[in-house]
Parts: structure tokens; sequence; C-alpha cells
């Protein structure tokens, strides 16, 4: 059956027709409503008038498999050659509604996916439309999915520095979820976790989260800490645990976690810390560690935060004292001087405080916001990127709470709405893009009871014991049962050629249209459009292409009439028109007839139709070729040489020659030149003894395929993307042990090659699934991408994207600039499930 796929925008009229039965993906933590009985016989809504015959819908469950991403319908009766499309919130005739990317089978009856589904919606309605043969369109029942939504909740907490978050139940339960590496989640294990799991044999009645530990308020007062351990944050031991440890002696109201350090409020007002003490965050006069809570003396306190490597506690006469580490000022006393002694926040009397990764703010009087401390990303949220020593006022800004993160903050307005400002790479800011804001920005449609931000993502609770989460999500710290490190389908897109760029990709689809996506703050979309991400694929102004290249912040496209054009950054001349100017939309590159071209980070080479080679751009490491390190805003010639592919890495350029040796040019720091040593060469030489069919080079590495089929590598190899085992940078090529490929490329910090089978290996840097083996964990030797046969693949700084057959688009790795094209890089708050 012949899937169609468009722009998963607002739904437009389709000419195609439908009869059909669903049934969803059923599994313990969904269920399915039906909002018309099954036993309905009536026409589907929106059947055409032409319509020869009506398939009479069913509806059946189909697998009991875990998946609150994928919810699958089954199609009873569908005639051979029909045509589906699957709609989400669509009207009674298939109208307005959001057009779904799916998979579907080849069985009978046929089953379709609605594949990574981003939670959003708490119950979104799907309806299905299907063209039949005699090309009439119908349009189906309406079917109500709701996901298992955690509704329980009474207390959230994330922290400034944490990548994880906990929530306390109704029932005094704990859950967290997120990162887990040192068993700060709490359930014996330290495995991360995408959902809520249950804190081990805990009561709970309030829960600090720090960077790689947790710890609570027992009911009853006790005070219990997991995570990590090795600087006695934790309590005494000094050894991580994965489950509660009691931290003795000590009856406490509220607990607040730091980096490395913890703080208790005891039921008297006093105040006790343990932990790292080496910037005098334990505030008892110090700098000696401890594991054992030691008492901050001269407070008598009413809340306490922490953060980083400080601590902060509003004090029960509305002042507000500090210690810790103070390079950034964020002890707000006008100094940047360490203290290990309290020390007064000058000129503010509070109602509340909360602590970020490097600033901190309060609420004072009439609800106004001050904050101090480090402001590069605009977190002090008063119109700057200017630190402040000293605590200044957010203008125009009314709050009833406040919650800090790493680089960002959050208010809770007194009508409930929330804004917020600061670092925004993640969308932790919940506004839908990804740009930074130095001053507060409204979270659209969310009304929470309370807050909680934390390094790279935030959480709201909701009146109803909700959660929604918005952010950064590589460790699942959304709770919405995905990290998407895994390879995605990516709607609207079958491409004939594809190119990641750091931060952008952009496909040419088989009629020559171009579409990009992604990170566009310099033009490098190409589709004139000012938004500084465009996380759909996008089309790319006035131009039908062959082929396309991405560099760091720009794009070129060889033009089906021969030309090339190029657009983005041009301050180094990448563009090649001449001059320097950025440029949102396509511009010529003159006098250039090439048959392949190749983008480094600011630069490009291209081969002729002569199998001569130019460069132009950036050349202070002799990327160019030319002899000289001298930039050139034109193409020039790298003499000597007739080649049949070229490649560029962010500082150098290698060519693979008709005799299938390869030269190499520019910085050579790591090796990247192949030729035994470390001196740049802005002229070609040899790699010595390889004799290739291709070639790839990205960063400071290069890889060729050998005419035997197997791949060696050279040049940087810290992360292992070299794939020889180790992390040791390689000055000659070294064989890739046990890999025959048919093509290799390189990423920034990975690399992946498509085998002979057309299954796909990658290896090295994997913080962000750019490996696409469903984990997150480093390679240095080649893994197995499940699922995944490829025709061709292509790597961006972060993430990989591969064309399958059918040419249909799969992308996986880092999403934070909408790079991967699935119209969320996740900057809209998600539901937390269950």
């Amino acid at each position: 059956m012949a899937i169609r796929r468009k722009n998963p925008k607002k739904f437009t009229p389709f000419t195609r027709v439908l009869s059909l039965a669903l049934s969803f993906f059923f599994c313990s933590c969904g269920q399915i409503k039906l909002n018309q009985a099954l036993s309905e016989q009536k026409t589907p809504p929106g059947t055409s008038a032409n319509a020869t015959s009506i398939v009479q819908l069913t509806l059946t469950l189909t697998s009991p498999l875990y998946s609150t991403k994928t919810p699958s319908f089954q199609i009873d009766g569908l005639p051979a050659g029909s045509q589906v499309e699957l709609l989400k919130n669509a009207d009674v005739n298939c109208m307005n509604g959001e057009l779904f990317q799916i998979q579907a089978s080849t069985s009978t009856p046929e089953t379709i996916t609605a594949e990574n589904f981003a939670l959003v919606d708490a119950e979104p309605t799907f309806r299905a439309r299907i063209t039949l043969p005699d090309q009439s369109t119908t349009c189906t029942n309406d079917t109500l999915y709701s996901y298992p939504i955690l509704n329980n909740a009474v207390q959230i907490i994330t922290g400034g520095s944490s990548s994880h978050a906990c929530a306390i139940l109704s029932n005094s339960a704990a859950k967290c979820w997120g990162s887990n590496n040192t068993g700060q989640l709490g359930n014996g294990t330290t495995i991360d976790s995408a959902l809520p799991v249950p804190v081990s044999g805990l009561s709970a009645a309030n829960i600090a989260a720090g960077q790689y530990h947790t710890c609570a308020v027992a009911v009853g007062g006790a005070v219990k800490c997991w995570g990590s351990g090795g600087y006695g944050q934790i309590g005494p031991g000094g050894s991580n645990s994965t489950t509660p440890i009691l931290v003795p002696g000590i009856t406490a109201s509220t607990v607040a976690s730091g980096a490395v350090h913890s703080c208790a409020l005891l039921i008297n007002g006093t105040v006790k810390c343990w932990g790292n003490n080496s910037h005098g965050e334990l505030g008892d006069g110090t700098l000696l560690s401890s594991s054992n809570p030691v008492l901050v003396p001269g407070l008598t306190a009413s809340a306490i935060a922490a953060a980083s490597s400080y601590t902060c506690a509003l004090l029960t006469d509305s002042s507000v004292k500090c210690w810790g580490e103070n390079y950034y000022g964020v002890l707000g006393d006008g100094t940047h001087t360490n203290s290990s002694s309290p020390v007064l926040v000058v000129g503010v009397t509070a109602s509340a405080i909360t602590t970020g990764g490097d600033h901190a703010c309060a609420l004072v009087s009439a609800g106004a916001v001050k904050c101090w401390g480090y402001n590069n990303f605009g977190e002090l949220g008063e119109g700057t990127t200017n630190p402040a020593w000293t605590p200044v006022l957010v203008p125009g800004l009314t709050a009833s709470a406040l919650s800090a993160g790493g680089a960002h903050t959050c208010a809770l307005l007194p009508d409930r709405s929330v804004k917020c400002w600061g670092y925004n790479y993640y969308g932790q800011l919940g506004n839908g893009n990804s740009v930074q804001s130095n001053s507060p920005t409204l979270v659209p449609g969310l009304t929470p009871v309370s807050l909680s931000a934390a390094a790279s993502h935030t959480c709201a609770l909701l009146a109803g014991g909700e959660i929604k989460c918005f952010g950064y999500n590589g460790n699942g710290q959304l709770g919405d049962g995905t990290t998407t490190i895994s390879p995605v389908l990516i709607p609207t897109i079958k491409p004939l050629s594809l190119a990641t760029g750091s931060n952008h990709t952009c496909a040419v689809a088989s009629n020559g249209a171009v579409q990009c996506w992604g990170r566009n703050d310099l033009g490098q979309l190409g589709s004139g459009v000012g938004q500084s991400v465009l996380n759909t694929p996008t089309a790319v102004t006035g131009i039908t292409a062959s082929s396309v290249t991405a560099g760091a912040l720009h794009s070129c496209a060889l033009l089906s009439n021969g030309q090339t054009k190029c657009w983005g950054y041009n301050l180094y001349g990448q563009l090649g028109n001449g001059v320097t100017v950025n440029s949102s939309t396509p511009v010529l590159v003159p006098g250039l007839a090439a048959s392949s071209i190749s983008a480094g980070a600011y630069h490009n080479c291209a081969v002729l139709v002569s199998g001569a080679v130019q460069c132009w751009g950036w050349n202070q490491d002799g990327q160019l070729g030319n002899g000289t390190t001298t930039n050139a805003f034109s193409p020039t010639l790298v003499p000597g040489m007739t080649a049949s592919a070229v490649t560029s890495g962010s500082y150098h350029s290698c060519a693979l020659l008709s005799d299938g040796s390869v030269k190499c040019w520019g910085s050579n720091s790591y090796g990247e030149l192949g030729n035994g040593t470390a001196i740049d060469s802005p002229s070609p030489v040899l790699v010595p003894g390889i004799t290739a069919t291709a070639i790839s080079a990205a960063y400071n590495s290069t890889c060729a395929v050998l005419t035997n089929g197997s791949v060696k590598c050279w040049g940087w190899n810290t992360f292992g993307v070299l794939g020889n085992g180790s992390n040791t940078n390689a000055l000659s090529p070294t064989l890739i042990p046990g890999l025959t490929a048919s093509s290799v490329k390189l990423g920034n910090t990975h690399a992946c090659a498509i085998l002979a089978d057309t299954t796909v290996k990658c290896w090295g840097y994997n913080s962000y699934g750019q490996l696409g083996n469903g984990t997150n964990a480093s390679a240095l030797s080649p893994v197995l991408v499940p699922g995944i046969r490829a025709s061709a693949i292509y790597l961006g700084g972060s993430h990989t994207c591969a064309i399958l057959a059918g040419e249909k688009l799969k992308c996986w790795g880092s999403n934070y600039s909408g790079q991967l094209g699935l119209g969320d890089s996740v900057l809209k708050p998600a539901w937390v499930l269950h």
C-alpha cells in the first residue's frame, strides 16, 4: 500500500478516499475510548458523492506492547491500492487537522502506526482518510486516545543543577524520572527512566533534587537522601546509594540540594548542611567537607534554597543571606568573593527565594522580582546580559512564585499564567522556540499552581495534580516516556539528496525542490524567513537542485541547470558571491560549473565538471588548498589535481583523486591530513598507503573506504570517532577492525557506515543518541543501528539522518534546534505519564 505524507501542520484538502477500521496500539499505560460505538453502521462523515462503495468500519485492538508515542490502528477490508492519511484532531470531514506521519504494514488487515507522537494534547482524537482505487474519498469516525497522565501529584521538584525530576503524590509516595547514572531516582537501579518510577520505601513530605543526588523529608521529619554520595552529600558513608538512606541526627521541615551538597531547615528554624565544602557552601565558617550535618551558625530561617556550590536562606525577618561560591556574584553582597559564612544579600526584603546554576532570585514586596548573579543568557530578566553582584529588578513583572534553573528562570503570576526568561537552547522557556530571552516571555496555555526549573528543563504542577514538563529530554527528564534518541521518521520528505549541518538539515526531493529545517538564526535554511528555528521542513526560495550540502551555519546547492547557489552565514565569504554579507535566500556563486560540492564549517570545496577542484571561504588554516592562508570570497583553484570527489572538515579538506589516491590540505593539529605529521599544509599532501573508493571528513577527522571495503580513519579521536577501539589521535590511517562498508560518513564527534547489506553501524560520541542504537552511551567501536537499512547516510554536529528504501527519511540524535524535522523540538509542555 502506498503511503503519502505531507507537512504535519494544518491539514489541507486531499483528493483521497477512505473507509477503514482502526485499532489502537493498546498497552497497560493507555486506554482507548471510542467516540462512536462499534455497532454503528452508518455512512462515515465526509464520504464523497462519487464513492462507489463504503467499506464497513471496524475497530479492534492490536498489540498489547507498551508504547506511548506509537498508537497503532488496524484497517480491515481495505481494498488493494488504497492510500491512507492519518489525522489528529480533525473535524468530521477530515479537515483542519494535523496530518500525522505514519508507517504501514503489508499484512491483511492493514496496520498503520502513528510515529513519534508528541505528548502535548491530553486526549487527542484520530480520524483517517483513504483514497480508494476509484479515487473516491471518505472520512472515518474519530477515536479518542487517552494517555496515562500522572494526575495525583502534590509537589514537583527539579533543581537548578539536575537532569532529573521528582514528584510527591497525594498518598505521600514519591516518584522520580530522568537521569539515573548514580541512582538519583531512588528505585534501586542506575538506569535512566523516561517515565516516573517509585522511590523505594519512602513516604515523603518534601523533596529536593541535586545534580546527581536527591534528598527528601520523610513524613515525620526524618531526612533521607540517595544517589551520588562521593562528597558526603547524601550523608555518612561516602558512597552512592540507589535507595534512600537516613541522614542521622536531624528532624526537618524542608530540604535543599546543590550540586554536591545538601541542607535542611530544621523544625526549630536552624539550618544544617552536609557534603562538599570546598567553596564554603556548608556555611559553617570552614572549608572542611562533612558527610554529617553541620550547623550554619546565627540563622533563623523560614526557607532555604541550594544550587551549584552555594546556598541561600530566607530569614524570619524577611532578609536573605547566602554563602558559598561567589565567582559570578550569586551571593548578592556586591562582591565576587567566596564566603564560608552567611552574608547579607544587599537591598532585599523577600517573601520567597530561588537559586539557579549561578544566579538567584527573590520575590519582594508587592510581587516584584529581583535577581542577581550570572546573566550571560539573560537569566536575570532585566533586559540585558550583564552580570549583577547585587539584586536588580525584573521590570514589569508581578509574580506569586519563582523557580530558577541552570541558566533560566520562571515565574508564576497571580493569574496563574507563567513567564520564563534566560537560556532557551532546549526550549526550557516553554514558548515554542529556542531563542534565549533576557526579558520574561509567556508560556502559552499553561496555568499551573507551582513551578520547578532544572538545569535545562522546566516542570509545572497543574491544579488537578497533573504535571507538564518542557525542555531538554535526553535522559527522559520530561517524563513523557521518550528521549527521542532512536531513529524517527521525518514527515513530508522523500529525499533524493540530503545534507546535515551543525544544527540544521536540508533535503532535495525527487522533483528538485529543496527544503531545510532546524537552526535559522543566520539564514542557513534559505527560506527568507526571519525565525531563528524552523522545526518542520520549509521550502528554500526559488531553486531547483540536484544536490545540497551544509556547513556549520550555511548551505549550498548544485542546481539542475548546473549553477551553484549558497545561503546563510557569509562572514568569511563562504557563499562565494564575492562579498561577506549574510543571505537568508540563495545567492549565485558566479562562474562555477561543478559536479559535486562539500561544505566545511566556514568554507566550501567543489569538484568541477573537468575534475579540477576549487575552494572558497575561510582559509586561516589553509583549508582552501591554494597555497595561502588568505580568505577567498570567490572560488579559487586547488592546483595540480584531478578529482572524483571532495570532502571538507571544519578546517581541512580532502580529495579522492581519479586513481584512488587521497590528498588533504589545511589544519593538521590532530593528524587529520593523514600524512604522519601534525603540521598544517595550505597545499595538498598525499595520504600514503591507501587506495579509496569513498572519503569523508568532519571537524578534525577523516575516513576512507578502501577498495576492499575496509575502512581507515585518521585525525582527532577524543570521543572514539576513528572507530578503532581507542580514543587516541592518529596521524596516519588506522583500520576499523571487522568493518566492511560501502560508504562512511563523519560528523563532528561521531561516524557511521553503510555495510554491504545496507545495515548501518555508528560509533563515537552519543550523549544525544546520535548513534541511533536507543542509548546515549558512547562507543569506541561500531554499533548496529537497529531496524535501519539505508541507501545513504548523513551526519550533522550531533544528529544523524538516513535515506531508507522508498525514499523515506529517518533522523535521530539531538533535536534542540529542530534539526530532526519532527515539528517538535521538545519546546512545548509535554504531559508526565504514569
